[in-house]
């Protein structure tokens, strides 16, 4: 068998509860986000929707650094007016965002406002040309 064909493969981490994954989730961000930083002058974030990662950026709010190198960006988002409590960058902007010294113009919200056709063309624009550093995806609650 070749190992080396398996070495990326996941591992498992358990913890006593969702406030202790918060807390490992965000300091491995945040060691992420430094090494980014560090290789090429920037992190680039893409957030997951919904409540699932609500406790995750609330616990960023301690963990980051070097804020005025990250750049953050919305997976997904509700086609819903841009102060809408229920979209995504709402959330994400109340329990973290709003709370660091990111600044504003390395927010990248969706525009989804627009609708989504509208939203994905003009979004597509924005987005960097190199790879992102780190894709948080949801799994729903």
């Amino acid at each position: 068998m070749n190992t080396e064909a398996i070495r990326g493969a996941p591992s498992w981490h358990i913890h006593p509860d969702a406030e202790a994954l918060a807390r490992h989730l965000a300091r491995a961000i945040a060691r992420m986000a430094d090494a980014a930083i560090a290789a090429r002058g920037a992190f680039h974030l893409v957030l997951a929707g919904g409540n699932t990662p609500q406790p995750v950026y609330a616990a960023l709010v301690s963990r980051g650094r070097r804020w005025d190198a990250w750049h953050i960006y919305h997976g997904d988002e509700r086609c819903l007016p841009p102060q809408a409590p229920q979209r995504n960058s709402q959330m994400a902007a109340s329990v973290w965002v709003q709370q660091v010294p990111i600044p504003r113009a390395q927010i990248h919200d969706i525009p989804a406002e627009m609708g989504a056709e509208a939203a994905a063309a003009a979004y597509a624009v924005v987005l960097p040309p190199q790879r992102f550093d780190l894709a948080l995806l949801g799994i729903g609650e």
